[in-house]
């Protein structure tokens, strides 16, 4: 089984293990059994919270996200754009 996940936060983020990171990794893959482990890996990393977006299929819109946060740190001249979801 597989799973998709570590897609948009940036390498040097995680890499801070002393520091929490504030935001969510979002998981797809085909099987409940791939995710869920995915999901207790993230839950090891502070201040990471798992979103399990389904199947393996939605890895393509999580790497159009990780496009879109590389867009939004040279816009603003960050290094460290990730995302949140609210309401959740």
């Amino acid at each position: 089984a597989l799973a998709c996940a570590f897609k948009t936060i940036p390498a040097h983020l995680v890499d801070r293990v002393d520091e929490p990171l504030d935001c969510d990794e979002f998981i797809c893959g085909d099987s409940d059994a791939a995710r869920d482990r995915a999901a207790e890996l993230v839950g090891h990393i502070a201040g990471l919270r798992a979103v399990d977006v389904g199947p393996l299929a939605r890895a393509r819109s999580i790497e159009q996200l990780t496009v879109l946060a590389i867009a939004i740190n040279r816009r603003h001249k960050r290094h460290d754009a990730r995302f949140r979801i609210v309401g959740l």
